[in-house]
């Protein structure tokens, strides 16, 4: 399944060039990556996932999407749940939004795939679940009226688009108008629909943490969620900014809340990189709670 995976982001992203893909801030998540975040924000087939909804505002060809529904599937063996139960937690509780219908399309086939391993035959028959059953919606995620909180798990690697080159506007609150990058709106929207207890796990790119016009987000982060992990990731994308990966839950933190900060080196893909050598790294210290908000270095 994951070869499939990298194979559909493969051909889409190749037949997309860099500069377009960096118009549209299009840049798919690496497996690898993907399900050490879900990791991280404690989606695993140990835990009762049942009653708990998965979003991706902008889900591109459905990376964190299907890997949740993976971890679905073994949840459901593990529990030895009915298989047509297995196919309505999947249509119920993981949902998608992008604006362009092949990377819908995509994520719909992922999907699937996900579950025709687990559909048993009977008659001689595959029990098929249809794609459009599945919650991937060709819609802009900024532009729905959200229902306040509403997710669980909101996980996305939201399109990188500068204020100054893309009219946001029209998804800016007052006090984010012709400042707000495209990351910051879809960070303010995880910040106020995920449940108490739910969990953010995003990537970011780096300049969220020091950049004015990302004060207030930053702010209400820390005031409301505590942050678990935050992973500052170099070559895993071809953006012109460095990217972090942000975990964090919906609970204020306690007093002296430190997030440990570790350097590692971890493999994009297990097949390539056997192949190629090719490693990447992450950034390791221990950052306070305050540093995060303020965008500033303490002395140690």
């Amino acid at each position: 399944m994951h070869v499939v995976q990298e194979e559909q982001d493969g051909w889409y992203e190749a037949s997309l060039s860099l500069q377009e893909r960096r118009k549209r801030g299009h840049f798919s998540t690496p497996p690898l990556l993907v399900e050490r975040i879900l990791d991280a924000c404690g989606y695993t087939p140990g835990s009762d996932l049942r009653s708990l909804r998965v979003l991706d505002p902008a889900c591109g060809s459905g990376n964190f999407l299907a890997a949740a529904a993976r971890r679905l599937v073994s949840y459901a063996s593990n529990s030895s749940l009915p298989q047509q139960e297995l196919a309505d937690l999947v249509q119920r509780n993981l949902w998608g939004f992008d604006p362009d219908p092949v990377s819908c399309f995509l994520a719909e086939m992922q999907l699937s795939a996900a579950l025709a391993a687990e559909m048993a035959r009977v008659d001689g028959e595959a029990l098929a679940v249809p794609s459009t059953a599945f919650h991937i919606h060709q819609a802009d995620g900024l532009a729905l009226p959200w229902q306040e909180p509403c997710v669980d798990f909101y996980v996305a690697n939201p399109p990188y688009l500068a204020a100054k080159n893309t009219d946001l506007s029209a998804y800016c609150s007052p006090h984010q108008r012709g400042q707000a990058d495209s990351y910051l709106l879809f960070l303010s929207l995880g910040l106020r629909i995920v449940r108490p207890g739910g969990w953010l796990g995003l990537v970011l790119p780096d300049p969220l943490l020091a950049r004015t016009n990302a004060f207030r987000e930053r702010t209400r982060l820390l005031e409301e969620f505590t942050l678990h992990h935050l992973w500052h990731l170099s070559n895993v994308f071809t953006a012109q900014v460095g990217a972090i990966v942000i975990i964090a839950q919906k609970k204020p933190a306690t007093m002296q809340h430190y997030v440990v900060w570790k350097r590692e080196k971890w493999q994009h893909s297990p097949q390539n990189a056997k192949e190629s050598g090719d490693e990447r790294e992450g950034g390791s210290e221990d950052v306070s709670q305050d540093e995060f908000k303020d965008g500033r270095r303490e002395e140690r």
